[in-house]
């Protein structure tokens, strides 16, 4: 069995994880990537928040991002039955915004700068395709037992385990950590379609506002657009394509063509702890809410930005317990904080199906587009 120890172990390359093994490298941390998370069934383009560019440049990569994807500024509303619209522009935000604008990305590329920058410092290693098997706790370390597939069995050991491996986290539940919350009767379904939105008017992030119809429709390319929706789970999923092209007709009025699309359960959890010993977890290992919100998850990003300085310190020999008040912190935010705000965001879009209702709803873009208040998205 081929053993290796390391001072970090991050399991899972995701966007949260690399970006924290990013900013423990950075600080002088050893760190080994344990690549068990598989590629993503979409390669298509996502818009990462004007928020998550000082994560980015702090870890030394924006630079690196911005040269391989694409500024966008305006996102809006569109009100489906009635016609009503609003565009807001992120440049807007003024001058205590230094980076006034999102970034239109593929999070395959994203992934592939971040780990570039981690391999490019020392005392770091990426260990491609294993999958966990065992994790032993002990008091001042964690053995990790991983199946290398051809490769055989290979051991780990480390002072902390970081668990970035997305919503069945094998972290998670080998630190016995349960994934409380609610699996929703609808199911997500992303297509990718050749047509242009943007001849209706629609910003480059718009979220279309209807009871039935609801959408979040999203510029992926030149003509080609992002089109996000929910469905009932009591409808076949094999037969999605041909419903996408049906919504679509109804929405547009012609028969856009679909290139792709791809459909997956929707879920609002929390881990019940995000530390176990000395086991974190975050992204999607820790919290999962629905796709509905026109970009990467702020709380993953969030996660890793915050927990590098923490557990830098404590590898470094800090006794002071800042990782458990690090763990509730961002459980706390989650909770009060992401879920609902997320929750608002999906009901504004597609559950909202009583008219009175949506007129108080939408008072307050319509405040925000005159300028009385800022954006609540």
């Amino acid at each position: 069995m081929t053993s290796r120890t390391t001072e970090v172990a991050v399991v899972g390359a995701s966007l949260a994880g690399l970006a924290t093994a990013l900013g423990l490298a950075r600080s002088g941390v050893h760190v080994t990537v344990l690549d068990t998370v598989p590629a993503p069934r979409l390669p298509w383009t996502a818009v990462h928040h004007w928020s998550v560019l000082p994560v980015l440049e702090g870890l030394g990569v924006l630079d690196d991002a911005l040269l391989a994807g694409e500024a966008t500024a305006h996102w809006g509303l569109h009100v489906l039955a009635t016609g009503e619209r609003h565009v807001y522009d992120v440049r807007e935000l003024g001058p205590e915004v230094r980076l006034p604008f999102n970034l239109r990305l593929e999070p395959a590329t994203l992934r592939g700068i971040l780990r570039a920058a981690l391999l490019a410092l020392p005392n770091t290693a990426i260990v491609e395709d294993v999958h966990l098997e065992i994790l032993r706790q002990h008091e001042e370390t964690v053995d990790l037992v991983l199946d290398g597939g051809a490769a055989g069995p290979q051991s780990l050991r480390a002072r902390w385990v970081v668990g970035a491996d997305g919503p069945a986290s094998a972290v998670r539940r080998h630190a016995g950590l349960a994934f409380e919350g609610t699996t929703w009767t609808e199911r997500c379904v992303v297509a990718l379609v050749h047509h242009d939105f943007g001849a209706l008017g629609y910003p480059d992030t718009t979220f279309q506002v209807d009871g039935h119809h609801g959408a979040v429709v999203e510029r992926a390319g030149r003509h080609l657009w992002r089109y996000l929706f929910q469905e009932s789970l009591s409808h076949d999923e094999a037969a999605a394509e041909q419903r996408v092209v049906e919504v679509l007709e109804e929405v547009t009025g012609v028969r856009p063509e679909v290139l792709d699309w791809f459909a997956a359960r929707m879920h609002q959890r929390s881990a019940t702890s995000y530390r176990s010993g000395r086991v974190v977890l975050v992204g999607d290992a820790a919290h999962v809410t629905h796709p509905m919100t026109g970009h990467t998850s702020l709380s993953g990003w969030c996660d890793a930005a915050s927990l590098a300085p923490v557990l830098t310190d404590a590898v470094h020999g800090d006794p002071d317990d800042a990782v458990g008040r690090w763990a509730e912190s961002r459980r706390r935010h989650f909770l009060d904080d992401a879920a609902p705000a997320s929750l608002g965001r999906r009901n504004l879009v597609a559950q909202i199906r009583d008219p009175r209702r949506l007129e108080v709803e939408l008072d307050a873009f319509r405040q925000a587009s005159v300028g009385l208040v800022a954006p609540p998205f």
